[in-house]
């Protein structure tokens, strides 16, 4: 299987979105931008693919065999003509306000339900612990419903003892 499909299957970034690639002292490098298409303003709904500026977002997709992989994506800013509001373009693979890719989260995600630390979690991830914390703390776990109504009915039949007791 060659590399390209390996790309877009484990980081959701097509092969053709990635312009360059380069190793910098042990990190994997490669600028990611995407092809200029009609987007959808979000203020007053009309379509446009007028562009305001560029931003240079880092985006950490993990760690490879090599070491660390991160992502330069050149993030364009559409301006809608109508209202002059300004927004990103969407994409597949980050989201908005954050550092870490989409698999990147699902990885730790993944490796929260195996039985590792925090620091063997963020060591294969590369990210902080208090990183991996943070999304430990998004995780709820809901109360079983057998055990709660299994709860109520002990306490019951204790209230059943508790009275029989006190009646002798």
């Amino acid at each position: 299987m060659p590399t390209t499909d390996y790309t877009e299957f484990l980081h959701n970034v097509k092969q053709e979105y990635i312009t360059n690639s380069y190793e910098l002292d042990g990190t994997f490098i490669f600028d990611i931008e995407l092809p200029v298409t009609p987007h959808i303003c979000l203020k007053c709904g009309e379509t446009t693919t007028r562009i305001k500026d560029y931003r240079i977002r880092t985006v950490k997709f993990g760690k490879v065999q090599r070491g660390p992989l991160i992502g330069k994506y050149r993030q364009r800013r559409y301006i809608c003509p109508h209202c002059g509001h300004s927004f990103a373009e969407s994409n597949t693979f980050i989201r908005k306000h954050m550092q870490l890719s989409v698999t990147n989260i699902r990885m730790i995600f993944d490796k929260l339900t195996e039985s590792l630390t925090y620091t063997a979690i963020a060591n294969e991830c590369d990210t902080s612990i208090t990183t991996v914390l943070r999304y430990c703390s998004m995780i709820t776990i809901p109360k079983p419903k057998t055990l709660s109504l299994l709860l109520v009915l002990m306490n019951s039949k204790e209230m059943q003892k508790d009275t029989n007791t006190k009646l002798i």
